[in-house]
C-alpha cells in the first residue's frame, strides 16, 4: 500500500512539475486573483468564472506569498488533491476487506481525473477532498451516534466545506439524508439535536452564500451552455445523454479517456461495454455494503449522488465529471466493493486471483494514460510558449490581432505582474467579458458581421497595436460540442480587413484554444488578400502567425 501511495504522489508530483502554460479557464480565473483584492474576489468575478469564496481567498493568500506564476496558483488544487488521496486510505479500510481497500486505494491513485485537477487552477480537487471527508466523519457516527465529537468535526468541516466548495450543500445533504435513515441516530437524543443543528446551520449558511456571493453566477448563458448536461426530459434525447454523462463519469474517473467524440465504432463498443461492465460493478457494491453495512451506510455514500440526479432533474445542477468529482470517492468504493463481492463468488484462491488481475489490468491502463498525460495533454495548450516565440521575433511596430478565445492566455502571459498595466487589464475585461465584443464564447449575432464591427477594438500598447479579434459566433455547448460548423457570416472577411488596414507591410496573429476552423478560415481570407505566412510557431492547442503583404 505505501508503494501505490507514493505512486499516487509522485504522479500528482509529476503533473505539477511540469508547470503547464494556463489554459483558457485557468488565466480566466487567474486574471481576477491577480487584479483583486481579497473584498474584490467576493464580488462576481471577470470573464464569466465563478469559484468558492474561501477558495479564492487561499488563492489569493498564496499569491501575495509566491507570486503570480503557475506553480503558485495551482498550489492549494495540488495540496487538496494530495490530503484527498491521504484521507481516502483510513476511509477504504473502514469500508473494506484489506484486499478490497487495496484496490481502491490503487484506483484513487492512479485515477487520471484525480491527477490532473490535482494540478489545474479549479476547485475541483477540494469537491473531492470535502466529499472523502464527510463520509469519514458520517460513518463514526453512525458506529456511534452519540459521541459529540464527530458531529462537532461534521459541523466545523461543513461550514468550511460551504465556503470552499460549490458542490458541498449537496455533498452534505447526503451525508444528512443518510444519517436520518440510521435507526441508532433516531433513537439518540443527543444524535437528534446534532442532526438537527447542523442541518439549520448548513441551510441558513448556504442561502447567505447564494444570496451575497454566488447567484450572479446562476445566469441564463451558463444555463445555455449547459442545457444538454441537465438530466431533464425538457431537452431532447435524455436517455442516450444521461448514458453519454455516465459513461464519461465512469471511464474517465477509472481510466481517463474521453468518450464524447468517438469517431471509431469499435473503440465506441469497447468504451460502452466497458463503462457498462464498471457500473455493473457498481451496482453489485451497492449490494455489498448493504450486506456488510445496511441501508444507512449505502444511503451516506449515495446520497450525494442522489441529490445531484434530482438536482440536474431540476435543471439546478448539470452532470459533468468535473463539476461532480465529489461523487468519485463513492464510485471507487463502489467499484472495489463489487470487485470485492464479485471474487467471493470464486474458491477463496481464485477470486483473489481474479480480484488482482482485474484491479491491476484497471491500473496498468490508468497509470499509461497518466504518463501520457503528463507527457502531452490534449487540453493544455502552450500560449505561454508561443507568446515566447512571438516576443522573440516581433518587431517594434508590428500589429498583433488576438484570437477571441485566446485573450485571457495573451492577457495573463502580456502582463508585467511586477507593475501590471492596469487600465489595459480593465480595457481587455470590458471588452473580453460576457456581453462584450471579444467574449471567448459568445452565441451567434443570428446576421453577418456589420461593415464597421470592430474598429474601436485597438489597444496601443508598449508602441504596438492590439488588435482584439470579434466573437466568432461559434458556442462551445458542454456535451452538445459546437454551435454551429463555422463562424457568423461575413467574420473572416472583416477581421482580416482589420489586420489588412494596420499591417504595414507585416502583422502577427495570437491563436489559442480554437475549437473550431475559424481562424483557418481567417487565415485563407488574408492569404486571398495577397498576405504570406512568413512565420509560425504551433505548439498543441495555441499558435502565433507572422504575415506579410509584400
Amino acid at each position: 500500500m505505501a508503494a501505490v501511495l507514493t505512486a499516487g504522489v509522485i504522479l500528482r508530483m509529476g503533473n505539477y512539475s511540469q508547470n503547464a502554460s494556463l489554459w483558457l479557464d485557468e488565466a480566466s480565473l487567474a486574471l481576477n486573483l491577480a487584479t483583486r483584492s481579497f473584498g474584490g474576489l467576493g464580488a462576481p468575478l471577470d470573464y464569466n468564472q465563478a469559484a468558492p469564496v474561501l477558495f479564492l481567498w487561499a488563492e489569493r493568500l498564496v499569491l501575495q506569498v509566491g507570486g503570480i506564476n503557475e506553480w503558485a496558483l495551482r498550489l492549494v488544487p495540488l495540496l487538496a488533491g494530495l490530503a484527498g488521496l491521504f484521507l481516502f486510505v483510513p476511509l477504504a479500510l473502514r469500508l473494506l476487506s484489506p484486499s478490497g481497500a487495496t484496490v481502491a486505494i490503487s484506483l484513487a491513485a492512479f485515477s487520471p481525473v484525480l491527477i490532473l485537477y490535482s494540478a489545474e487552477l479549479k476547485p475541483y480537487s477540494i469537491d473531492f477532498l470535502l466529499g472523502v471527508v464527510v463520509i469519514i466523519l458520517g460513518l463514526q457516527i453512525l458506529e456511534n451516534p452519540s459521541l459529540r465529537r464527530p458531529w462537532s468535526a461534521l459541523l466545523a468541516v461543513g461550514v468550511l466545506g460551504l465556503l470552499a466548495s460549490t458542490p458541498a450543500p449537496i455533498v452534505l445533504g447526503g451525508a444528512g439524508i443518510g444519517l436520518a435513515v440510521s435507526t441508532a441516530v433516531r433513537r439518540s437524543p443527543l444524535a437528534r439535536r446534532w442532526l438537527g443543528i447542523n442541518g439549520l446551520i448548513f441551510a441558513a449558511l448556504t442561502i447567505f452564500l447564494f444570496l451575497v456571493f454566488y447567484r450572479a453566477a446562476d445566469s441564463a448563458y451558463l444555463h445555455t451552455v449547459w442545457r444538454a448536461n441537465f438530466l431533464t426530459a425538457a431537452f431532447p434525447n435524455l436517455p442516450e445523454r444521461a448514458w453519454v454523462a455516465l459513461r464519461e463519469i465512469v471511464w474517465l474517473s477509472i481510466l481517463g479517456e474521453r468518450t464524447g467524440w468517438l469517431t471509431s465504432p469499435a473503440r465506441e463498443l469497447v468504451i460502452n461495454v466497458g463503462s457498462l461492465a464498471l457500473v455493473g460493478c457498481a451496482v453489485l457494491g451497492v449490494a455489498r455494503f448493504w450486506e456488510r453495512r445496511g441501508a444507512a451506510t449505502v444511503v451516506l455514500v449515495l446520497g450525494s449522488t442522489g441529490l445531484t440526479l434530482l438536482a440536474s432533474a431540476l435543471e439546478r445542477y448539470p452532470i459533468a465529471l468535473r463539476l461532480v468529482l465529489f461523487t468519485v470517492p463513492s464510485l471507487i468504493l463502489l467499484l472495489a466493493a463489487g470487485m470485492e463481492r464479485l471474487s467471493l463468488s470464486f474458491a477463496p484462491d481464485r477470486g483473489k486471483l481474479l480480484l488482482g488481475l482485474v484491479a491491476s489490468l484497471l491500473v496498468c491502463r490508468a497509470a499509461a494514460v497518466d504518463l501520457l498525460q503528463m507527457v502531452d495533454s490534449d487540453r493544455a495548450e502552450n500560449g505561454r510558449g508561443v507568446i515566447a516565440a512571438l516576443e522573440r521575433r516581433h518587431r517594434p511596430g508590428e500589429p498583433i490581432y488576438i484570437y477571441a478565445r485566446g485573450l485571457p492566455v495573451w492577457a495573463f502571459y502580456t502582463t508585467d505582474w511586477h507593475s501590471p498595466d492596469r487600465k489595459r487589464l480593465d480595457w481587455f475585461r470590458a471588452r473580453g467579458g460576457l456581453g462584450g465584443p471579444a467574449f471567448e464564447n459568445a452565441p451567434s449575432r443570428g446576421r453577418p458581421v456589420a461593415p464597421h464591427e470592430g474598429h474601436d477594438l485597438v489597444y496601443e500598447y508598449r508602441g504596438r497595436s492590439e488588435l482584439l479579434g470579434l466573437s466568432t459566433g461559434v458556442q462551445w455547448l458542454a456535451l452538445g460540442g459546437l454551435s454551429r460548423e463555422g463562424p457568423d457570416a461575413g467574420w473572416a472577411k472583416r477581421e482580416s480587413a482589420r489586420i489588412r488596414e494596420v499591417a504595414h507591410p507585416t502583422a502577427w496573429m495570437f491563436v489559442a484554444h480554437p475549437l473550431d476552423n475559424s481562424h483557418q478560415q481567417l487565415l485563407a481570407e488574408l492569404q486571398s488578400m495577397g498576405g504570406r505566412i512568413v512565420y509560425q510557431h504551433l505548439d498543441r492547442l495555441a499558435g502565433v502567425f507572422q504575415l506579410s503583404f509584400e
